[in-house]
């Protein structure tokens, strides 16, 4: 054989059946790939619904654990946005579209055209029924006692006008839809109320009220200088909108009830209105000699004072003397709530400190019982837990005690002091 000749390939390969089965293995490969890459999307996709679920619970707050209906900040159509029961201003509590029956319907202060402002069905002082722009008919459009009207034509407003633009009437308010003013009316077009103003937002008038008709105030007037020495002392407007800001009389008794001003600065000190619902929220005090009382859950993580006589005061005390501070805190909500009491501003010059002791008592039974009063700021009491709706009436005691011996060295001597009452979150 020519030695140039080639020899035959032994054990020759199919070259076309290898390619194929290449070919295949590259396919399977591939499925197997797009397989994983789908099953990890899912995966993602699974853990961020539970992340937005959870998201959602948790900011939003609200399936109810009973009919697992959303009670706050609800998003019903998923775009993030609340639709219902929503909370504008972080207070924990719904203040447009509010449901109150839990068919997941809008029922007052109802964002009609979803400006974030309430256009129908508003609610009137919270008194949780609709006052304004009602709906009467399920149509989504105002019928009944409709905003900012303009009863004769002229381009200005009338009845239940909005003056600040927060869509809720400020003067000429009709409360029971019979076409008439009944509170905050405005007699000379000022744009400002003159007759029959409701401080407390329970539709009745409080202040300037106008008994015979005649447009003219009648009882308990605003701007009264009590005492003629020219200066407002009660129903006090200090900045010229027609309310009163400080020193306000609610009850026409002639003696201010809220915002009241002790330092003749023009600003609230005592018994402050900071809703403006008529009723004390932050420093608020009793002004007879039995103490007072205080509703813990008007404004959280703040001190809030039962002042009586200003301080505890026991001047001249003689050994057996006694008194007793009584007072009282409330807790107006559903939920079980935790305060403190305190002893602050303490002014004690007995030596030996011994002799005068406290006992407070609650509901008639003794808490403490005849403790050393303090000679420095003390708490009295720490974490006491209060359910909800439920009124804590306590005594505070102080007492001189007799001891037998000689105790000249305390007589005269004086201890002074305030109650606070201090919630806890």
């Amino acid at each position: 054989m020519d030695q140039n000749e080639k020899k035959p390939i032994e054990n020759n390969v199919d070259f076309e059946e290898q390619y194929q089965e290449l070919l295949a293995e590259e396919k399977e490969a591939a499925r197997k790939k797009t397989f994983i890459i789908i099953f990890l999307c899912l995966m993602i996709i699974f853990i961020a619904m539970i992340g937005s679920t959870y998201s959602y619970i948790r900011l939003y707050g609200g399936l109810h654990k009973d009919d697992n209906k959303c009670t706050l900040n609800c998003d019903l159509n998923g775009d993030g946005k609340c639709d219902l029961n929503c909370d504008t201003n972080n207070d924990g509590v719904a203040d447009l579209n509010i449901d109150l029956d839990g068919d997941m319907v809008c029922d007052v202060n109802c964002d009609i055209v979803l400006s974030e402002v309430q256009t129908g069905n508003i609610d009137y002082g919270n008194n949780k029924k609709p006052t304004f722009n009602v709906d009467t008919d399920g149509d989504g459009k105002p019928d009944k006692n409709p905003t900012n009207q303009d009863t004769d034509g002229d381009g200005v407003c009338d009845i239940n006008c909005d003056t600040d633009g927060d869509n809720r009437p400020d003067i000429n308010i009709d409360i029971d839809g019979d076409g008439k003013p009944d509170i905050n009316i405005d007699t000379d077009g000022d744009k400002k109320p003159d007759i029959n103003i409701d401080v407390d937002k329970d539709g009745k008038p409080d202040i300037n009220i106008d008994t015979d008709g005649d447009e003219k105030p009648d009882r308990n007037p605003i701007n009264q200088d009590t005492n003629g020495d020219g200066i407002c002392d009660l129903n006090c407007d200090t900045d010229g909108d027609g309310i009163p800001d400080i020193n306000i009389d609610i009850d026409g008794d002639g003696k201010p009830d809220i915002n009241i001003d002790t330092n003749g600065d023009k600003k609230p000190d005592t018994n402050i209105d900071t809703d403006g619902d008529g009723k004390c929220d932050k420093v608020c005090t009793n002004n007879n000699n039995n103490g007072g009382s205080v509703n813990i859950d008007s404004e959280k993580n703040s001190v809030l004072y039962v002042s009586y006589l200003n301080k505890i005061v026991a001047n001249e005390i003689v050994p057996g003397w006694k008194d007793e501070l009584k007072f009282s805190v409330n807790n107006n909500t559903n939920k079980t709530l935790m305060f403190n009491i305190k002893i602050t501003n303490v002014t004690n010059d007995f030596n030996p400190t011994s002799d005068l002791v406290y006992t407070l008592k609650r509901d008639g039974i003794n808490i403490t019982n005849q403790e050393i009063a303090p000679t420095q700021d003390t708490y009295i009491l720490k974490n006491v837990i209060i359910p909800g709706n439920t009124t804590y009436i306590y005594a505070l005691e102080h007492e001189f005690l007799e001891t037998g011996i000689n105790q000249n060295g305390n007589r005269g001597k004086s201890f002074g002091g305030k109650i606070e009452i201090e919630a806890v979150n």
